[in-house]
């Protein structure tokens, strides 16, 4: 009769799964956000939060090679669903009647012969705040505990190679006092401080979304995000594209176009650009550059580059500089608006009367497209809306 993973003993799930420590590998967060689109695709619809944890999620941590995943879910959602939809998904359910759900565990790559493939776990809970999340962040914000808890990793690793259990009963007590160390570091803290602390290296699911419904660009999209994120900033979708934060400053964004996918730099005119790769992607433009790419393959042999763009937008954000925008008489009227300007009185003092950044969006937007009749169009359109005062945005 054929057994199945529930029916070993807990001696012969030692010597099939023993401990095994490697050396950190950069990638396990790309296998981790590969799995967390995978998961988004299996509850599509649900609400969800999906955070990676454990030591894999830890840079410079050495770890077993299995992505250790928090799924997060509304008590409303059906357990019955979740471990149908999940046992769909290729993954086992471990059943333990001590830990009533939702608090459920599923794992995979883990068969009767041995590992097979890529191993995750999957816990799963219900919306909170969960020890796990607090532990990771706290060794990442303080790496000298990630190293002593590396070094009690290897020790427990000799002595329980085969004892799955013994292994992570002895991390239990490292484990509680360091949660008990953050939550004490937390009392000192601003709400304004926690907040930032508690948001490290979290990833926006509507960002997950976003590039889960990209027609094109999704594995450059998933690319950029990796190496941005790895740079610690925090993650928004703003405007409808991915943006990136330092203390709720806009830093840079992803965004896609038909022949590229680009870097938007927000404050870019400020950087020294020592490779020479950023570009201003229209005439008008003033503070943003871009840096663009069509392939994954570049982004991947630039990546070295990119971060170091990235840490000196931070540096320029850090240093509070600013752009020094031309002012409004410095731009070119086109000659469609001009015209209009001179066969009017009424529109030419309506027009100087706006704001400077109202009329520099007008000029802006009827400079734009290519064609005269379009910006004809865009002129006799906007007419109404300059004559009542009112800039190219407002309602």
């Amino acid at each position: 009769m054929k057994r199945n993973l529930d029916q070993l003993s807990f001696g012969e799930l030692g010597e099939l799964f023993p401990i095994i420590l490697i050396e950190p590998n950069h990638d396990w967060k790309n296998v981790f956000l590969t799995e967390k689109m995978k998961l988004l695709q299996v509850f599509q619809g649900a609400s969800l939060a999906i955070n990676h944890i454990g030591s894999t999620a830890i840079p410079d941590l050495i770890a077993k090679p299995t992505i250790d995943i928090l799924l997060e879910v509304s008590e409303s959602l059906d357990t019955r669903l979740i471990i149908k939809l999940l046992k769909e998904a290729g993954y086992h359910y471990i059943y333990r009647p001590d830990n009533p759900a939702p608090h459920m565990m599923f794992v995979k790559g883990y068969t009767i012969h041995g590992f097979e493939g890529q191993t995750f776990h999957v816990h799963v809970r219900y919306f909170g705040e969960w020890d796990e999340i607090t532990f990771r962040d706290y060794l990442i914000k303080f790496p000298i505990y990630a190293r002593k808890y590396a070094n009690l990793k290897i020790r427990l690793s000799k002595k329980f190679k085969n004892d799955r259990e013994g292994y992570t009963l002895g991390k239990t007590k490292f484990i509680e006092q360091i949660i008990k160390k953050a939550r004490k570091e937390f009392n000192k803290l601003s709400n304004k401080e926690i907040s930032q602390f508690m948001t490290m290296n979290r990833m926006d699911p509507r960002v997950d979304e976003f590039i889960s419904n990209a027609g094109k660009w999704k594995e450059e999209f998933e690319k950029l995000r990796m190496i941005v994120l790895d740079c610690q900033l925090n993650e928004e979708l703003k405007w409808g594209v991915p943006c990136y934060t330092f203390q709720k400053r806009n830093i840079l964004l992803i965004h896609g176009f038909k022949e590229y996918c680009a870097l938007l730099f927000f404050k870019g005119a400020l950087l020294h650009d020592a490779s020479g790769i950023l570009i201003i992607q229209t005439k008008n433009t003033q503070a943003s550059r871009q840096i663009r790419f069509t392939s994954v393959r570049e982004i991947a042999g630039m990546e070295t580059i990119l971060k170091a763009y990235i840490y000196e937008a931070i540096e320029v954000e850090k240093a509070g500089l600013k752009v020094s925008f031309k002012k409004t008489a410095e731009f070119i009227i086109p000659e469609e608006f001009q015209k209009k300007l001179d066969e009017s009185p009424a529109l030419r003092t309506a027009f100087h009367a706006l704001t400077p950044g109202r009329q520099r969006a007008y000029i802006l937007y009827f400079s734009a497209p290519k064609q005269s009749k379009t910006r004809e169009s865009r002129v006799e359109k906007s007419m109404h809306q300059i004559l009542i005062g009112k800039g190219l945005n407002d309602q």
